[in-house]
């Protein structure tokens, strides 16, 4: 199966937010739903599912492990559109004043935006 090859105890904390955004969790959920809207999420996430479950010789090759992608992407759906209900609620309780757009998204590694 896959494994991201984190540096031991690595494993169980945030790896891609700076302790900064730790602490301001709202505006990544902010950002994120600014750059994709909820139908592109299930299209990315979806693409990528049936990528991992239908290719051959991947690391899911058995039902077990194509199991266990299915689970992980139904729960990630969930979480991703309870992200997206609380900031639209965030949103309206704000008063709708501010329209949201989309951002774009820069990857601190490479220095590109998408």
């Amino acid at each position: 199966m896959f494994s991201c090859h984190l540096p031991k105890g690595f494993e169980r904390i945030p790896v891609r937010l700076t302790d900064e955004e730790q602490k301001a969790t709202k505006q990544i959920i902010a950002d994120f739903f600014g750059a994709y809207h909820l139908d592109e999420i299930r299209n990315h996430l979806g693409a990528l599912t049936e990528i991992a479950l239908t290719k051959d010789n991947s690391y899911y090759d058995t039902a077990r492990e194509r199991d266990h992608v299915l689970w992980f992407y139904y729960q990630v759906e969930r979480m991703i559109e309870a992200m997206w209900v609380e900031e639209r609620r965030r949103h309206k309780e704000q008063g709708g004043r501010k329209k949201i757009q989309k951002t774009k998204y820069k990857r601190k590694a490479q220095g590109k935006s998408r």
